[in-house]
């Protein structure tokens, strides 16, 4: 019973040992096909300027995302002049939504359940990237099919709490989806939420999609299309911070 027990321990801990090393391989090879973190790292800022479709042309309108390190965010979205503003600078999450939208057309505090969701995905880099000194937990949970295309599956779990599943393609290693279930505060309820990248192009030595679309229990909700994408660009760090002109107009 005991050798039976000191096997399985054993076993256990080889399983273990090699599941970690093939998680840390596909990061490490999902960084190097965006570009290796020599390249990503020296980028300091990101100016990113598209197209939002809601509800599959429902609405439409334009939208401009600003970022710089380390976590620096400022989303302006202007939806047939109707200007909405989501920004944080590393310390507050704030919005500024029009009244149109129901909105209080004033800059303000984002609301806790919307602000740690908000905060997760201002990561410059992503999570991905030196996942164990930002706090975070990954397991390889296998590959599947997805729609034809065989993926990598990753459980993801932030040091915030909240967890995801984060789909690696298996040949080219880029992340196709990232999937979770949390209360949606625009729905009311939890819901399940996918955002799938695509059309990946080349910018300053870096694969980056300039396609994401957002799906809310399976439906399509927000479709972002990017049309150009600059790198290094100045920024004033002041448009980033919770104040009276919401961000840089």
């Amino acid at each position: 019973m005991i050798k039976r027990s000191i096997v399985a321990l054993v076993a256990m801990f080889c399983l273990a040992a090699v599941s970690a090393q093939s998680v840390d391989e596909i990061i490490s090879k999902n960084i190097e096909a965006l570009g290796g973190a020599s390249t990503i790292k020296a980028v300091k800022t990101i100016k990113s300027t598209g197209r939002v479709v809601i509800q599959g042309g429902m609405m439409e309108g334009s939208f401009v995302l600003y970022q710089s390190r380390p976590n620096n965010f400022l989303l302006e979205v202007d939806m047939m002049g109707n200007i909405l503003r989501q920004g944080y600078d590393g310390k507050t999450a704030w919005q500024n939504q029009p009244v149109a939208f129901g909105g209080s057309g004033k800059p303000e505090p984002m609301p806790e359940s919307v602000a740690k969701t908000f905060i997760d995905s201002t990561d410059f880099d992503g999570p991905l990237m030196d996942y164990r000194k930002k706090g975070h937990k990954v397991e390889l949970l296998g590959k599947e099919d997805m729609e034809g295309t065989e993926v990598f599956r990753l459980k993801l779990g932030l040091k915030s709490g909240r967890e995801m599943t984060v789909f690696i393609d298996a040949e080219n290693y880029v992340q196709l989806k990232v999937s979770n279930r949390e209360f949606n505060p625009q729905f009311g309820a939890e819901v399940d939420s996918e955002q799938l990248m695509g059309d990946y192009k080349a910018v300053g030595g870096m694969m980056v999609p300039h396609s994401i679309e957002t799906k809310m229990n399976g439906q399509t909700f927000v479709q972002l299309v990017i049309d150009k994408i600059e790198l290094n660009t100045e920024v004033n760090s002041q448009m980033f911070k919770l104040q009276e002109s919401g961000g840089q107009d």
